[in-house]
């Protein structure tokens, strides 16, 4: 068979092929239902506690869970005053992304006070905030849920995990 005649019949093939597709159903957004969206969000919820679980046993971390996925072990444990909400909170921290990227660090921008449960700022450090007394010095780590989600910021990625270093240094 010559080449012009594989090429002819190639260029049918592709011309019937395509003429066959219905222009109406590929421009047709695809709808899901609320349980495929709840099973998708736990899938991926699932899949970031996993790649937690793995970081936490490579870096030789023992940390506990809460039902939310914030993680947190307490590793200067002190007698202060525990926070309410409303309370205005005072931390200091490094943040990392799971790749040891500093992504935040009050040495440089100063502590960080916001109010418990009020003030905008991540979910997980309201969580972890309430976890701690005044004068407690924690590792905590926030699944992208509990961080900044899918926006992330300038210095943070979309669906990041972060780790912090921090210490709650007063509660008022």
């Amino acid at each position: 068979m010559s080449l012009a005649k594989i090429l002819g019949s190639l260029i049918i093939g592709l011309v019937m092929i395509s003429s066959s597709c219905d222009p109406q159903k590929s421009n047709q957004k695809k709808s899901f239902t609320k349980e495929e969206l709840l099973e998708a969000n736990r899938d991926i919820v699932n899949s970031e506690s996993d790649k937690i679980d793995r970081y936490e046993e490579y870096a030789g971390l023992n940390m506990k869970k809460t039902s939310t996925g914030l993680r947190y072990s307490v590793y200067h444990d002190s007698e202060g005053k525990s926070p309410k909400k409303g309370s205005l909170a005072t931390l200091t921290y490094k943040s990392y992304l799971l790749d040891s990227t500093l992504v935040g660090d009050t040495d440089v921008t100063g502590a960080l006070r916001f109010r418990v449960e009020q003030d905008d700022v991540p979910s997980g450090l309201h969580e972890a905030v309430m976890l701690l007394n005044a004068g407690d010095s924690a590792r905590v780590i926030l699944p992208p849920h509990l961080a900044y989600g899918l926006t992330g910021t300038e210095k943070i990625p979309p669906n990041a995990t972060l780790y912090y270093d921090l210490c709650l240094v007063s509660i008022r």
